[in-house]
């Protein structure tokens, strides 16, 4: 069995190799988030459960962990964002695999906490959704932060990739009111674990 580290080293060199026939990569995005959709997708998702990644932007990360276990072939990931091709740089709900189209900022953690609440009535797993620290701007995401433990979506984990960066620069610069992050979840009734990715 490959161990997480080793299957991320194998991931990265996958998205190099993709680099070289396309320019539309957000390389720094996928690499700092791969350790947790491998994480996901390789040693904690049963086939029942659903997944969102809410920063679309880094979709290429989730197609090679797709094509690491065997839910997308390498041919179909091979044409990623070619004339003809099925994969675009932002992840879309005609995608085998795909639970929903992704990267308008802001909108994950509420179509998670949707979809969790329609698993919850059906007891059918569980869903995840992995964010920005960017996004973390956004109202709407506050709202689901809110909203969720009030509506008993215990189904629903939100995995905040707080790589502290974004395009117009460091989040904890240009937004230094949103830290802690861990603190504020904690108070509107999360349980919150901060992680060493």
């Amino acid at each position: 069995m490959v161990i997480a580290s080793e299957r991320c080293k194998l991931h990265r060199l996958r998205l190099l190799q993709l680099s070289q026939n396309v320019s539309a990569l957000h390389i720094g995005g996928s690499f700092s988030c791969f350790e947790i959709i491998d994480a996901l997708y390789c040693e904690v998702m049963r086939p029942e459960d659903t997944f969102l990644l809410s920063k679309g932007h880094v979709g290429i990360a989730q197609y090679v962990l797709m094509e690491y276990t065997g839910v997308l072939e390498s041919a179909i990931l091979q044409q990623y964002c070619t004339a003809g091709g099925l994969l675009g740089v932002h992840p879309t709900g005609d995608i085998p695999g795909i639970y929903m189209g992704t990267g308008s900022l802001g909108h994950g953690a509420g179509l998670g906490l949707g979809a969790a609440l329609g698993k919850k009535g059906k007891k059918s797993g569980r869903v995840f959704v992995v964010i920005s620290d960017g996004e973390l701007q956004e109202g709407s995401t506050w709202e689901t932060f809110i909203n969720a433990p009030a509506l008993g979506a215990t189904n629903l984990t939100v995995v905040v990739d707080s790589n502290d960066f974004q395009s117009l620069g460091r989040t904890s610069e240009t937004h230094p009111n949103m830290y802690p992050i861990e603190d504020k979840l904690t108070a509107f009734g999360w349980n919150v674990k901060s992680v060493d990715g």
